[in-house]
């Protein structure tokens, strides 16, 4: 079955409903995306690919026919982006909550990857979760809620210095697990609602990083060590001050 609304083409195993009401959620999330970030490049904007399976069973054995492509499925996520396909690919998770979020968090690293060529680990899995958990205010979709787990995680493991946290190298951010992506969503949230220099610092490397200059030479100009130092104290009390 298949459904395609103004941005995305979705394909699926269950029905044809199953693949309106998914489209659905992912158009209320891209209109939020681009409300924060703007509209992709007009040259890519032919639809975002989306394959919806009904159970983990096909997810995992669909990742198994690409592995060549993809490499090793995926077995305990509840959906994956692809890069080098431009695919995002999510199963039909019986908690509703936990699929919407994996559709959000999922669905904004395939909005961004059309956005931003080459992000840092840390940004780009900031963004998507703190894209995860949204509210509906006024017929729109607001993000940005506080996430209980992310703050206990780092108020129970520590806050890394933010030098090192930057110079991760892509494979072990996410060996670190929970408490990197934590920490990712904690930086960038405080980036978002914190004070004015820092929501300025946020314009500034969004901006930049949509340039021709290396990542590292970006992220070095816009957060010099010196600063690094300031962040780490400021990011210390902003996550203190979150109700977790």
């Amino acid at each position: 079955y298949e459904y395609k609304s103004n941005h995305y083409h979705v394909l699926s195993d269950i029905d044809k409903k199953t693949c309106i009401a998914s489209a659905r959620v992912l158009e209320d999330a891209y209109a939020a995306y681009t409300r924060n970030f703007g509209c992709v490049d007009g040259e890519r904007r032919q639809r975002f690919k989306v394959y919806l399976f009904s159970g983990r069973g096909g997810f995992i054995r669909y990742q198994e026919e690409i592995r060549t492509l993809v490499g090793r499925p995926a077995e305990n996520a509840a959906g994956i982006y692809s890069s080098l396909l431009k695919q995002l690919l999510i199963w039909n998770l019986p908690q509703r909550d936990e699929m919407l979020a994996t559709v959000r968090h999922e669905g904004f690293h395939q909005y961004f990857d059309r956005y931003m060529a080459s992000p840092p680990t840390w940004l780009n899995e900031g963004l998507a979760e703190y894209h995860e958990d949204a509210e509906k205010e006024s017929g729109r979709l607001v993000f940005g809620q506080i996430q209980p787990g992310h703050v206990a995680a780092l108020r129970k493991a520590g806050l890394r210095p933010l030098k090192d946290f930057f110079a991760l190298p892509h494979g072990k951010f996410y060996e670190t697990g929970r408490t990197s992506y934590a920490q990712a969503w904690a930086f960038v949230h405080m980036l978002r609602h914190g004070s004015k220099e820092h929501r300025a610092l946020f314009n500034d490397l969004v901006e930049e990083l949509q340039g021709e200059s290396s990542v590292q030479a970006v992220v070095g100009r816009v957060l010099p060590e010196d600063l690094l130092v300031s962040l780490d104290e400021d990011l210390k009390r902003y996550v203190a001050s979150l109700d977790g």
